[in-house]
């Protein structure tokens, strides 16, 4: 039975599982010395930022105020196109249809207490009344000792982190009226800065993908455990099991849910700090942005399952130390793209494919961002190259990260708290720009809801 509290890193706990996934994999483990950071050679294959093209395309995008919310740390949409905010207290703001563009968005669920949240996501069947996630959305935030309502504290564990369902009773309402439950627990024995649980994604079948930092206790990388959380992506179905009583349920297809001594949980291993995941309903891909150590910034993709992104063995595609320039091997997968970082406002920030119909020509190509503000595609053809776009108009402060709405449209979320849309340059004077909500001449793209609540919506717009 998988309890609440049953994800709990033992110090004791061997990595012999380790074997499974790199089996084969002849090499020593190259221990870092700090020098490498100051004298690091060219290493090839990795774009570096000044060496980036810059990318017209014909492109007649600008970037298009939507609302500001308090220190926003994630965003997401459900089915309606509401979109929510998490803020960096715990705090969920949304942005109903009646939402005026450029102006702040209001509560729509405040914690008893204090918390620090990391990341959100609405379940798909969130306003489908026949789902099992009907009002349903999901949390990640930091356990605090100094709060007694609504949670438990462990003492012998310094970070804690849950992961809350919040069970809304009408999803339409203005306010958050409804029950909360733990569905699930992360914890270290050390104190961390930043979180653990860096990112929640739904699939289109109500599979949420949890991203979880690698623990490294007492510098040991826990990212190839295979009998450990850390360092991975985790796949759950996060509907309680009303037969067994278990918070969460494994899908019966996730890889390791029948291999002994691995954690059923587990999608894919050898991250450092997975955090951004987008799920690309098309192909059925999971795009993981992943922060190295040594100065290497990647954006990985899951097709499968099982894969190993190669961390703490190496980063990028060269093991470590990279001053070597050793090519990993084929036990190892490749990332789609890697950044040398020169300064952390270089670092990736966001991840997804595109799937609006704003810009045509920018379908299926990855979008991502760099928290100083510059925006990346690149085309999924093996020979292509990663391309920096011009957008109209910047943005006031860094980055947090670049996000898909439903509609599939590009949302930035800033430290300062505003949040951008990227829209079509206005054409003229006096021409109306489009507004999110209130545009009926776009199809609403989304793969979750079935044909009968599609031809209901579209008779109502009609």
């Amino acid at each position: 039975m998988i309890g609440i509290f049953d994800i709990i890193f033992s110090p004791k706990a061997a990595l012999f599982s380790a074997s499974f996934i790199i089996g084969g994999l002849a090499f020593s483990t190259y221990s870092y010395n700090s020098s490498e950071k100051r004298n690091q050679k060219k290493i090839e294959g990795v774009y570096r930022l000044g060496n980036i093209p810059t990318s017209r395309l014909n492109f007649d995008g600008e970037l298009r105020i939507f609302g500001s919310a308090e220190n926003p740390v994630d965003l997401c949409t459900d089915r309606l196109k509401m979109v929510y905010v998490l803020s960096r207290d715990g705090t969920v703001f949304r942005a109903s249809q009646k939402h005026n563009l450029g102006s702040p968005l209001k509560p729509y669920y405040k914690p008893s207490g204090r918390r620090i949240g990391s990341a959100i996501a609405v379940h798909p069947g969130f306003l489908d009344f026949e789902s099992p996630g009907f009002g349903k959305i999901y949390i990640a935030v930091r356990a605090r000792r100094t709060n007694n309502k609504g949670i438990e504290y462990i003492e012998e564990h310094t970070h804690q982190e849950v992961i809350y369902e919040l069970d809304a009773q009408n999803p339409m309402a203005e306010r958050f009226q409804g029950g909360i439950r733990e569905v699930m627990r992360v914890n270290v024995s050390q104190d961390f800065i930043g979180p653990i649980v860096t990112q929640l994604e739904f699939d289109n079948a109500g599979h949420l993908f949890i991203g979880v930092r690698d623990a490294e206790i007492e510098e040991k990388s826990l990212a190839a455990d295979l009998n450990s959380v850390y360092g991975k992506v985790l796949r759950i179905t996060p509907i309680m099991d009303d037969t067994t009583g278990n918070p969460y349920q494994i899908p019966e297809d996730n890889p390791f849910a029948n291999v002994e001594n691995c954690r059923p949980e587990l999608w894919c291993a050898g991250l450092r700090f997975p955090h951004s995941l987008a799920h690309d309903p098309y192909r059925n891909w999971l795009t993981i942005s992943d922060s190295g150590k040594d100065f290497i910034e990647e954006v990985n993709i899951s097709k499968n399952g099982t894969e190993f992104f190669g961390w703490n063995f190496s980063e990028g595609s060269y093991f470590r130390p990279l001053s070597r320039q050793q090519p990993v091997t084929n036990e190892i997968v490749r990332p789609f793209v890697a950044m040398h970082r020169s300064s952390s406002n270089d670092r990736i920030v966001g991840g997804t494919f595109y799937r609006g119909l704003r810009f045509p020509h920018l379908d299926g190509k990855l979008v991502f961002g760099t928290r100083q503000g510059d925006i990346y595609i690149r085309s999924t053809d093996a020979e292509s190259h990663l391309k920096r776009l011009h957008i109209i108009g910047r943005f006031p402060s860094f980055l947090t990260t670049v996000k898909e709405g439903l509609g599939g449209e590009i949302f930035f979320l800033c430290e300062d708290g505003r949040i951008y849309e990227l829209g079509k340059k206005a054409k003229g004077n006096g021409t109306k720009r489009l507004r999110l909500f209130t545009d009926r001449q776009e199809p609403e793209w989304n793969p979750l809801v079935d044909l009968v609540h599609a031809i209901k919506r579209q008779g109502a717009e009609n």
